[in-house]
């Protein structure tokens, strides 16, 4: 009896320990759910330890960027008055404080959130001296090391240390940022005209590379020295780079250059893979339309479509240029394979609606207003915005009596 009774007993004390353990796991299921749900306001007790049983870094991470693009909201939200909108903004800043430190207390291995935090508490408590700026250079140089060959946080970086007039230091972290990952030049460019850099000085201070070329067309333009970034470009165009090429090429016809760029589009020579090929070929036929040289811009744009036949926009332009060399016969076959090609790929209803104009001012050309007519009303249905195509029907139904829409 002794021994059935010991089994019953230790018979009683694992089903109470399942038990007790299934509670656990049911309550510990409920927390995070709740924490997950609501990671700002979720804690599972009070305490020293209550941060083991609480919502991931990365749901914290959410909410902080959450907290910070609402205080950027209000704070470029006019209608309020500028002291309420700064006193919004830090509230929503010293929020996203805290949950950055409860991220980093679930996982301390986080660069970015380390370089958040640091630019946040820069911004909020703007230390005067350089003891004061020494935490926040020792949390730069930290997360630097936690994350050497991650572009988003060595830009975070650089952007923190020019918000603390350490330029020359910055620049290191930007340059990184770009060798790291070319396509974050034009936020880096960004960052240096927030800091009142000129173009010329920003072209100084980073690697000439095409992605920063192509990042300095704006600024240039914008300060009046179009002809000066066409110099200081010019020479990278020749390496062909996609980017760089549409820039440049835009620079010149804005400049008022369209010779300088078909020039340099011919020196060029053929270029060895047809995507590219075929963009060298459509801006030198937008250039050589521009001089006038209508019948080698169609040459141009034919050549162009033949090697990229399934590129909408490169069709869209071969419509334009047939149209604007007088063969609106040719410009409306093209404009429709264009639309084709849309609507079987992205069916982008904007670029639809702007084939759909563009057919109708070339059925105009070539005397069928009753075709017209009905491109232009397909055009304004997909998309009411489209002026021209809006103004050319409310002109065609007037001349035929036809009441105005409302």
């Amino acid at each position: 009896m002794t021994g059935a009774r010991a089994n019953r007993a230790i018979r009683a004390i694992g089903l109470a320990a399942a038990f007790a353990g299934l509670a656990l796991f049911a309550w510990l299921s409920v927390q995070v759910y709740r924490a997950q749900a609501d990671p700002e306001n979720f804690e599972a007790w009070h305490g020293e330890y209550a941060w083991i049983v609480g919502p991931t870094s990365k749901s914290l991470n959410r909410v902080a960027n959450e907290r910070i693009a609402k205080g950027l909201e209000t704070l470029n939200d006019l209608s309020l008055p500028a002291a309420e909108r700064l006193s919004k903004y830090r509230e929503q800043l010293a929020a996203a404080d805290k949950l950055l430190v409860r991220s980093l207390r679930a996982n301390p291995a986080q660069a970015l959130a380390l370089s958040q935090l640091a630019a946040i508490r820069w911004e909020t408590e703007v230390p005067a001296d350089e003891a004061a700026q020494a935490k926040y250079l020792d949390m730069i140089a930290v997360a630097s090391k936690m994350a050497p060959r991650v572009p988003d946080v060595q830009a975070r970086l650089g952007e923190l240390l020019l918000k603390m007039g350490r330029q020359d230091a910055a620049l290191t972290y930007l340059r990184r940022t770009i060798e790291l990952d070319p396509g974050q030049a034009s936020k880096v460019v960004g960052f240096l005209r927030d800091q009142l850099l000129t173009a010329p000085e920003i072209a100084a201070s980073l690697q000439k590379v095409p992605s920063v070329l192509a990042a300095l067309a704006g600024p240039y333009f914008a300060e009046g020295r179009g002809k000066e970034y066409l110099d200081l470009a010019e020479g990278a165009v020749a390496e062909g780079a996609p980017d760089l090429l549409e820039t440049w090429a835009w620079a010149c016809m804005s400049a008022g250059e369209p010779a300088r760029l078909a020039a340099r589009l011919e020196k060029m020579g053929v270029l060895r893979e047809p995507p590219m090929e075929a963009r060298r070929l459509r801006l030198r036929s937008a250039a050589r339309l521009t001089l006038g040289d209508r019948d080698r811009a169609c040459d141009d744009a034919l050549a162009a479509r033949s090697l990229q036949p399934q590129d909408a926009g490169i069709a869209q332009h071969l419509g334009n240029v047939m149209l604007q060399a007088g063969r609106p016969d040719e410009a409306v076959k093209a404009f429709r394979d264009a639309l084709s090609l849309v609507s079987r790929g992205s069916g982008d209803k904007g670029w639809r609606a702007g084939l759909y104009s563009a057919i109708g001012g070339a059925e105009e050309a070539r005397g069928k207003p009753d075709v017209a007519y009905d491109a232009y009303r397909k055009a304004v249905d997909l998309d009411p915005g489209q002026e021209r195509a809006r103004q050319r029907l409310a002109e065609m139904e007037k001349a035929a009596g036809i009441p105005p829409r409302k």
